[in-house]
């Protein structure tokens, strides 16, 4: 997270940015959206599988000044993982005594919604919002140390990025799995990965 955030820095993102994530099931997503905050940069993660195009809109909306994507499809602001990956320097020495982290005003978050009942609109959280949203998921869910919490939603997803939040807080492994839609595929992850806790679909 921080080497990432070392590359950000070197790529001119600057505290108040706005950083534009495609959301890929991927250990790589979730370290350039927490390495934003290391910058009080601004993550906007939108969902994996959305076209190039509502990408750039949505990086206009925002005024971003990067966006990160699968590859390097969205124009001259846009890196991909794996471009972002080769200009990183892993960093083993991390000065974490003098790192600034963000004050709990401040935009934790950009989320777009769907836009079910009209325009998709950007929702900005506070880290206020979500360090609440953690406290109340890990009141309810009883989270413990060690845990290995599954998840299934889009990780653009308020769900998914809030229990992100706790289940890190809470010294768990956040388990990336894939749609409930393949049943037999997720119960293998759910018994060889031993999950202790996951997240289940509402069904009529």
């Amino acid at each position: 997270i921080y080497s990432y955030s070392e590359t950000y820095r070197q790529l001119g993102v600057k505290s108040g940015d706005r950083i534009v994530l495609r959301a890929i099931r991927d250990v790589r997503y979730i370290a350039a959206f927490y390495a934003c905050h290391l910058l009080s940069a601004v993550p906007v993660p939108v969902e994996n599988e959305i076209g190039k195009e509502r990408v750039v809109d949505i990086a206009e909306e925002t005024n971003a000044g990067l966006i990160i994507c699968n590859s390097m499809d969205c124009g001259g602001k846009c890196i991909g993982y794996e471009q972002l990956d080769d200009q990183t320097t892993i960093v083993s020495d991390i000065p974490v005594s003098s790192l600034a982290f963000p004050e709990l005003n401040e935009p934790a978050q950009i989320l777009f919604t769907t836009g079910t009942t009209g325009k998709s609109k950007g929702v900005v959280h506070s880290h206020s919002n979500m360090t609440n949203a953690a406290y109340n998921h890990a009141e309810a869910i009883g989270p413990k140390e060690g845990g290995i919490y599954g998840n299934s939603f889009p990780l653009n997803h308020i769900g998914a990025i809030s229990i992100l939040h706790t289940v890190l807080a809470n010294g768990q492994t956040f388990a990336v799995m894939p749609s409930w839609n393949d049943l037999n595929q997720v119960m293998r992850i759910l018994l060889d990965g031993k999950v202790t806790s996951a997240h289940c679909p509402v069904v009529a």
